[in-house]
């Protein structure tokens, strides 16, 4: 079945060029260029000099440029055809990473070890037999106990930690025009390229 489409206002344009049906029209009275704003959509085959008539607001029929989807913005290709506008996307430029270093911990140092010394136990002289300290007293002398003595460790010592850098972002926007201009939406789908759509005019 044949599309129809609810054209509400036609206007007319000199033909820059030979025009074909059913194309963007840019202000100029030639084929709309890439991402440009259109000023409507040939309604018939015109040739150059001629005025043109263009639909400016409503519906039209237009060629698609490659595959579109039913609500997809669309925007002109470079032939003046129908194709869907990608969503926005920014991208952020990062600068200035920091430096590479190497971590370096020295080796522990031990100093002030006791005193080493000789311990000595000897028992009194007598032949008195032993039964228990209570009833003979103290017969064990001992003597020579190590001297006391201190240990220490020393702190650690680092080196060559990494250098401290700066990142940035950058984020420029200027103007206030976005690079692809919508002309409309598409009210039926294509699988590809050169199948007539109805588009809703912006």
């Amino acid at each position: 079945m044949a599309l129809t489409c609810d054209v509400q206002f036609c206007g007319s344009v000199l033909a820059a060029a030979n025009l074909t049906a059913k194309y963007f029209i840019g202000m100029d009275g030639n084929v709309c260029g890439a991402s440009a704003k259109a000023l409507g959509v040939s309604l018939y085959d015109c040739d150059s000099g001629e005025m043109a008539s263009i639909v400016k607001c409503g519906e039209a029929l237009v060629l698609s440029g490659g595959a579109v989807s039913v609500g997809d913005p669309v925007a002109a290709d470079s032939a003046g055809k129908a194709v869907s506008v990608a969503a926005l996307s920014a991208t952020n430029a990062l600068s200035g990473a920091l430096t590479a270093g190497t971590l370096a911990i020295a080796a522990h140092t031990v100093s002030g070890a006791p005193a080493a010394g000789t311990l000595a136990v000897t028992v009194d002289a007598g032949v008195t037999p032993v039964t228990s300290s209570a009833a003979n007293g103290a017969i064990c002398t001992v003597a020579g106990a190590p001297t006391a003595g201190t240990l220490a460790v020393d702190a650690h010592a680092l080196s060559g930690v990494p250098a401290v850098g700066t990142l940035a972002v950058a984020s420029t926007f200027a103007g206030g025009r976005l690079p692809v201009i919508t002309n409309g939406w598409a009210l039926d789908a294509a699988s590809g390229a050169n199948e007539t759509i109805r588009v809703r005019l912006a």
